[in-house]
């Protein structure tokens, strides 16, 4: 039954984390543990509530009524709750920003590195760019890392097609606060 559960509790929540839901969170949690308990009660209807609440539910962290089960290579399978996932804001756009505006490049970019790494997609994609370059800045020549900070930056090339390369933070920044407007740190290194 976890098993069935599990998945359909976290693609609800994951569709729904965007949103304002905290209480629907909580009231989706309460729902869930009404239908458990009814179904466990019609499961065992010669059974005293108190051994099926010793029987299901167990005490995990602050949680008293976790639905569980032991497993036979003694693990333990737990219920997910909607209450334990973070809800993520949307990343609001300034509203004098527009993509055809050069001034708000940098922006753009900065935007779309946070939004990647908040998304599975957006994630895959950056450890494939990560991959390609083999974790080495195009620019600089250093290593990519997190505590440093990095970047997703667009160049367009001759034939006008868009290339997505990964920069760290301070390479970024020289890029787009250089004095000429056509990326010439990109054209000297041939990318």
């Amino acid at each position: 039954m976890i098993r069935k559960l599990n998945p359909v509790i976290r693609g609800w929540v994951n569709f729904q984390k965007y949103n304002v839901s905290s209480q629907a969170f909580e009231r989706f949690d309460f729902d869930v543990w009404r239908c458990l308990w009814q179904w466990c009660k019609r499961r065992h209807p010669k059974k005293s509530h108190k051994w099926i609440a010793e029987k299901y539910f167990k005490r995990i962290g602050t949680r008293s009524w976790t639905f569980s089960v032991k497993m036979p290579d003694s693990f333990e399978l737990n219920l997910i709750y909607a209450t334990d996932t973070n809800i993520v804001r949307w990343l609001k756009t300034k509203s004098e920003a527009t993509p055809f505006d050069d001034r708000f490049t940098g922006y753009f970019e900065e935007r779309d590195t946070e939004r990647m790494f908040r998304e599975i997609k957006g994630r895959k994609k950056l450890n494939a760019l990560y991959k390609a370059q083999k974790g080495i800045c195009p620019i600089c020549g250093g290593a990519i890392t997190v505590e440093e900070g990095y970047r997703i930056h667009e160049a367009t090339g001759n034939d006008y097609k868009i290339t997505r390369i990964l920069v760290d933070a301070g390479c970024h920044r020289k890029l787009h606060y250089s004095k000429n407007v056509d990326e010439p740190a990109l054209v000297r290194q041939g990318l």
